[in-house]
């Protein structure tokens, strides 16, 4: 499992932080690259005790969603609205110099991985009172969700769409990949330039294929209908 305590996963959070720009486009939400660059910081912010944040009671407060959340090997689901202090379109900081936002987050993820560490028990907003080793975790799982909003996976894994989020380390098909962002093409597969596809084009391509492959028979879609 990533976390901020291991070194070289920090190291991809902050590789990958590299990669956005004031252009990059988001795949889910409402936020800006330069908000979402905001929104990170004011949420390290609070965690360090720089902002306050009220406390929202929800699902995630309590076990087991709150083990799910942060130890389930899945991407964390899109649309779970942020507390109003770290929105920076309500009462968190707004954007100003997007390099300057940007190394006030690189600035403030060491000073939250700095050891020895203060965060013991220390609560969350919506997770309540966490351990050091589950800070580290969230840490890296907040980074890494809205990294991915705009396009910044992680470099060499390839990132593929599933439902809602994304999966990565898993292969694409051999197929063309259309992406909304520059920041994500070095990591897809491009085999096919003639044939131009989505990413769930792709998977449903994948999906057709295992289909034909299990048949006894191995008849097309159009020998079926």
């Amino acid at each position: 499992m990533k976390t901020l305590l291991n070194a070289d996963d920090k190291a991809e959070i902050v590789r990958r932080i590299g990669m956005v720009g004031p252009a990059s486009q988001r795949r889910w939400g409402t936020m800006t690259a330069l908000q979402m660059i905001c929104h990170l910081s004011d949420a390290f912010r609070v965690t360090l005790g720089d902002k306050s944040a009220k406390p929202i009671k929800n699902r995630y407060s309590s076990w087991p969603m709150k083990g799910l959340a942060l130890w389930f090997p899945r991407p964390w689901p899109h649309g779970v609205p942020t507390v109003p202090e770290c929105d920076a379109q309500k009462g968190g900081t707004p954007p100003a110099e997007f390099e300057r936002d940007r190394s006030q987050l690189l600035e403030l993820i060491d000073r939250f991985t700095k050891q020895p560490s203060a965060l013991e028990q220390k609560a969350h907003p919506f997770f309540g009172p966490m351990t050091e080793k589950e800070w580290m975790r969230w840490g890296y799982l907040h980074a890494d969700h809205h990294l991915r909003q705009f396009g910044a996976c992680e470099r060499n894994a390839g990132c593929r769409a599933v439902g809602r989020g994304f999966i990565p380390g898993l292969p694409l098909p051999p197929c063309r990949i259309v992406a909304a962002d520059a920041a994500c093409r070095p990591h897809l597969s491009c085999a096919s330039p003639s044939t131009p596809r989505t990413v769930l084009e792709n998977l449903e391509c994948r999906r057709r294929q295992k289909s034909k492959a299990a048949s006894p028979l191995h008849r097309s879609d159009h020998d079926r209908a």
